[in-house]
């Protein structure tokens, strides 16, 4: 049984030995369209976003700099842990 948030909102309910959550995370990647593959990839928790937003930011002056036009983006995605 996974926890899920109906059973955080009814703590009566029984919780079995299986608990999973999912979390928000941000990933900055650099992908080189002209290659078709990630340059880099780079995670963030999503209390960190302005230290991704910075980390973008660099990262997109260093490369414009260097006149290298990869795409620079920040993706917002669920993180799933869980715990058997």
């Amino acid at each position: 049984m996974s926890l899920n948030r109906s059973m955080v909102d009814e703590p009566d309910r029984e919780v079995g030995l299986n608990l999973s959550w999912t979390k928000k995370m941000i990933f900055l990647i650099e992908y080189d369209r002209t290659k078709g593959r990630i340059v880099s990839l780079k995670s963030f928790d999503d209390s960190d976003r302005v230290e991704a937003q910075n980390c973008r930011l660099e990262l997109e002056l260093s490369l414009n700099a260097k006149g290298v036009e990869n795409e620079v983006v920040l993706l917002e995605a669920d993180r799933k842990r869980r715990f058997d």
